[in-house]
């Protein structure tokens, strides 16, 4: 496949890092970032808020919208519409894309997994500057960062198990990825709260409002979840992607 196959920008790329699409969305999705950054930038020093108990709420807005923008991201970057190609030359090059001609356990999955932290990492900057301005801890802010990337890649693992069922039906994968997304951001808010990503979110960033053991455990228990549910995925897409010809997921 080449030493570069998997941040590659190609003409055979389902998904590529570097399309314009893909930069675009960062660029764009990183001047959000930054209006909440400094659209909820304290007021007074971080010594008073200390004082009052009431810290600042930065890192939980902007941690939150970056969380829901890379979501998006990856939901069109599983169904491969951040490539540059019309739609057209996306129904060719789907026929030879190394996502659906190798196996994807040993190379779209590996795929996912380095481009999903490649596409995290633009807002490294914004996110330890929130984290400051928040007086988050190291250890939170790890949680964070984990929190964010299990989340995006389950939803770019989807998004693409959809991709190999519904193939060039948008309108299907659309309202199957909404489906999803719902459950996940919002219906398991009421359902069962520790398994809903922006609570972890909350959970972290206003850790000093809960005693450490139980954010701790909460925390923990979204990371097993969610790792389950990434290897079910990888697994039942690797069974699809060996199964069916290339053809068959137009």
């Amino acid at each position: 496949m080449g030493q570069f196959y998997y941040i590659k920008d190609t003409s055979k790329s389902l998904t590529p890092l570097f399309s314009p699409s893909m930069v675009n969305a960062l660029f764009y999705s990183i001047c959000i970032a930054v209006c909440f950054l400094l659209g909820f930038w304290p007021q007074s020093a971080v010594s008073r808020y200390f004082r009052t108990g009431d810290l600042p709420m930065n890192s939980l807005m902007v941690f939150s919208a970056v969380l829901i923008m890379l979501t998006i991201i990856a939901v069109r970057s599983g169904s491969g519409e951040m490539t540059h190609h019309d739609l057209a030359a996306a129904i060719d090059f789907k026929r030879i894309a190394p996502e659906l001609q190798s196996p994807f356990i040993t190379h779209g999955f590996i795929r996912f997994l380095i481009q999903n932290l490649l596409v995290i990492s633009p807002f490294l900057p914004v996110f330890v500057l929130s984290i400051t301005l928040s007086a988050v801890a190291v250890s939170e802010f790890l949680k964070l960062l984990l929190t964010v990337y299990q989340t995006t890649l389950i939803c770019r693992l989807f998004s693409f198990h959809l991709f190999l069922h519904f193939g060039s039906d948008r309108i299907k994968g659309f309202f199957f990825n909404l489906f999803f997304l719902i459950i996940f951001f919002i219906i398991t808010f009421f359902l069962y709260a520790p398994l809903n990503p922006l609570f972890q979110v909350y959970g972290s960033s206003m850790r000093y409002q809960s005693s450490a053991d139980s954010f701790f455990s909460v925390w923990e228990l979204y990371m097993v979840v969610t790792s389950v549910m990434i290897v079910v995925l990888a697994l039942s897409t690797h069974i699809v992607v060996t199964r069916k010809r290339p053809e068959e997921f137009l």
